[in-house]
């Protein structure tokens, strides 16, 4: 009952973690070949497999 209180686990974190390492890895690419202003969110949650 209630809430759970207790911390997250290290596998939970890590996954984050990996999430946001491969936004942030796509974004990159996708600016390189495509231009910051050519770039968009979808473009970038599509190439990290997050969309």
């Amino acid at each position: 009952m209630g809430v759970d209180r207790r911390p997250r686990r290290d596998h939970q974190v890590s996954k984050g973690k990996r999430t946001k390492q491969h936004i942030v890895a796509a974004a990159l690419k996708l600016f390189r070949e495509h231009g910051y202003e050519a770039t968009t969110m979808r473009m970038v949650a599509e190439h990290a497999g997050v969309a």
